[in-house]
């Protein structure tokens, strides 16, 4: 896909 997923991957690992 892209960055899109790698993006709310990581945002929701740094928000838990």
């Amino acid at each position: 896909m892209g960055p899109s997923w790698q993006g709310a991957a990581a945002w929701r690992t740094t928000w838990l």
